[in-house]
């Protein structure tokens, strides 16, 4: 398998990307894979000609098919998305409130979604993946990828600082009750805060700060084998294990004691079949 990670030059991507990489050869042993929400928005380009699919997360029945490329908005539950055999791809992660200047949307346009990334950037993505395909080597496809980047970046669109405020609050402690004290600071009305940061971030601040609150939960178990709960519920500023239970299955599909029997090595994926 060919893993190539990309460290952009440029301050802009730097600032924003949390992650960018190209993907060839993956040949998992499962055909469905579950995917937990991780406060990312990310664009994601098909290299292999593979039709990939969404699905239901009951019936695991295909609800919606996925080509060329796309853009996953910020979720605030788990997705089942294929898992397929030589796969090729480069996919494209922002850090959370990054991606407004990028996309030049209303972020919260695309929560819950995965939606054809024409829908958002126009036919030109295809041109890129064209592009991208055409490149010899992993990094010039990262690089072809990058400036790209840089030219669909608007530095009139950055993020309200209100709003940037607020979002390095809940980032730097997601556990913390805080959004009140939050929200009072911003000087705006409880209601036009919140609008604001639903379009520059793509989420509500409460349900970014449940999303990354569970990120801490996986961050704490991740390789473990022997959890206990009520701490680990504790730490992550769960006074109520109804609560935590109630969340861990919302946002994992597995409740707790479950979770420890499925392989979780990659953090946020999990075999389904």
């Amino acid at each position: 398998m060919v893993y190539q990670a990309y460290a952009p030059d440029a301050p802009v991507l730097t600032d924003a990307l949390d992650a960018m990489f190209y993907l060839k050869g993956y040949a998992p042993e499962h055909g469905i894979e579950r995917l937990v929400p991780d406060a990312k928005l990310s664009i994601v380009i098909e290299l292999d000609g593979q039709e990939r699919h969404i699905y239901d997360n009951a019936s695991h029945q295909p609800v919606q098919s996925c080509t060329r490329a796309w853009v996953s908005g910020m979720q605030t539950g788990y997705i089942s998305i294929s898992a397929l055999q030589q796969t090729e791809l480069l996919a494209i992660q922002f850090k959370p409130g990054t991606a407004h200047p990028f996309l030049k949307s209303r972020l919260d346009a695309l929560q819950d979604k995965v939606v054809p990334a024409g829908d958002v950037f126009g036919e030109g993505i295809y041109a890129l993946r064209k592009q991208i395909k055409a490149a010899p080597e992993p990094v010039d496809k990262l690089e072809t990828a990058a400036q790209w980047l840089l030219v669909q970046y608007d530095d009139g669109r950055q993020t309200n600082k209100a709003v940037s405020d607020a979002l390095a609050q809940i980032i730097a402690n997601p556990v913390a009750p805080t959004l009140k004290e939050i929200m009072v600071q911003s000087a705006y009305s409880k209601k036009h805060f919140i609008d604001l940061f639903k379009k520059y971030v793509g989420l509500s601040p409460k349900a970014l700060q449940r999303v990354l609150r569970f990120a801490e939960v996986m961050a704490l178990v991740q390789d473990e084998k022997s959890i206990q709960w009520a701490q680990v519920s504790l730490d992550c500023g769960y006074y109520d294990q109804s609560h935590f239970i109630k969340d861990f299955l919302h946002f994992s599909g597995f409740n707790p004691q479950a979770f420890l029997d499925e392989d979780h090595d990659r953090p946020n994926f999990f075999p389904v079949d």
